[in-house]
């Protein structure tokens, strides 16, 4: 079991990548914010979400299985599975410039269309980074992954002001982002290749492995998908056709900063946490204590961030991004408690992936986004301001993660009782 020093030693390695590699983007966001406008970041959005739906899934979620056995023979014939589906999924992806007529009725809007014979290299390469980014936690290789962040988000903000500068609109956000996520996944690749050792996989033995772990292509895959398609792909088309394109713009960029600690401080311990907590799990061993200092270190910085927002949220965002994202600061303000929360849930979300209660996630999750559905579409009905619904959706949020988090809490308390 892994001390509390060694756990904070690994949270300072990866939040140290994590602060230099979002401190780029947040050093040159004025620059990028003042050259693209609030319907470029749209169409932007759209399309990450589109890509996010299906590489979400496209490993079959196996990817999250390599942390778990102790073997790594086991954990390398994961990674081939998951490799290997993805070549497969990212093919079949093409097959989405044959539907182009469904996808504009879904937005309301064919600017999207342009961008998909693009999604499928998305696909590709989003999942290859998160497949090999899990294969690194495995052998605690904490500072090639931060050394790639710091790479993915410094060629992305780099090549998106250069696509801007010589006028390519939309598209200069959208080459931007595939062009960092292809140079990210060759640099994981670097990273990965030192580590793997040429395992002999036998199809025999990736056919068992998949049916061992079931779990994650039934269920983590079915949850994870859940959570995307609500959160950005339904969500960001309801708003696109009822609200119009410009506050969509205006709640992504709210929602790209706001959330920027979350990324930054969450994704390091909750890649440490997962790492800890089940070799801890392995060892009989409690898991209570690590998922406690975790939300210790959180509170550190959730409190005083979220006071920051929900006070000065909107004199900041003019400050920095210009008077065109007051609004953007406005809808932070309405949606600091429910990501407050988050900070919390987020990085200790890999609970019920340890203790096997991936069914009663999917449960929960599924439950609380069709309430919240219902209470967007009857704010649509009611005709009410984007703001009103904004307000809606973020108190049905707060609800259901202070649940997910005193079951998570609960659940490392009492184990496999």
């Amino acid at each position: 079991m892994t001390n509390k020093k060694s756990f904070e030693s690994f949270f300072l390695l990866l939040f140290t990548g994590n602060v230099l590699s979002q401190l780029i983007p947040f050093v040159l966001a004025p620059i990028i914010a003042r050259i693209y406008s609030p319907e470029d970041f749209a169409l932007q959005g759209n399309f990450m979400a589109l890509v996010s739906i299906i590489a979400i899934v496209a490993g079959g979620r196996y990817e999250f299985a390599i942390m778990l056995p102790k073997s790594n023979d086991k954990a390398a014939g994961l990674l081939v599975l998951a490799v290997r589906i993805t070549l497969v999924i990212s093919l079949l992806s093409i097959l989405l410039i044959f539907i182009e007529n469904i996808i504009t009725d879904i937005y309301q809007n064919n600017g999207l269309n342009t961008f998909l014979p693009l999604v499928p290299i998305g696909i590709l390469f989003l999942s290859m980074s998160n497949i090999f980014t899990q294969w690194l936690t495995r052998y605690k290789k904490f500072k090639a992954i931060s050394i790639n962040k710091i790479i993915l988000t410094l060629s992305i903000s780099c090549i998106t002001i250069i696509f801007g500068v010589l006028k390519y609109d939309v598209k200069g956000l959208i080459l931007g982002w595939l062009s960092g996520l292809v140079l990210s996944a060759i640099m994981l690749f670097f990273f990965f290749n030192k580590t793997y050792n040429r395992h002999t996989i036998k199809i025999e033995n990736i056919k068992s492995l998949a049916k061992e772990y079931k779990d994650f292509p039934i269920i983590n895959a079915l949850h994870a998908f859940v959570d995307i398609f609500f959160l950005q792909f339904l969500l960001f088309a309801i708003i696109t056709r009822e609200f119009g394109l410009i506050n969509l713009g205006l709640f992504i960029v709210m929602n790209k900063y706001i959330r920027m600690p979350v990324r930054l401080i969450g994704g390091a311990i909750g890649q440490v946490f997962y790492k800890e907590a089940t070799e801890t799990f392995n060892e009989g061993l409690p898991v209570y204590s690590v998922l406690m200092h975790s939300l210790k270190i959180i509170s550190y910085f959730a409190i005083p961030i979220m006071l920051i927002v929900f006070f000065f949220a909107p004199s900041i965002f003019k400050l920095y991004l210009g008077e065109t994202w007051v609004k953007s600061g406005e809808y932070a303000q309405i949606m600091a408690f429910p990501i407050f929360i988050n900070f919390f849930v987020s990085p200790i979300s890999s609970i019920p992936l340890i203790f096997n209660k991936q069914k009663k996630a999917l449960i929960y999750s599924s439950a609380a986004y069709l309430i919240s559905i219902v209470g967007i579409y009857c704010s649509v009905w009611l005709r009410w301001a984007f703001d009103d619904m904004l307000t809606l959706f973020a108190i049905t949020m707060s609800i259901y993660y202070l649940c997910l988090l005193f079951w998570y809490i609960n659940m490392a308390r009492l184990g496999n009782k």
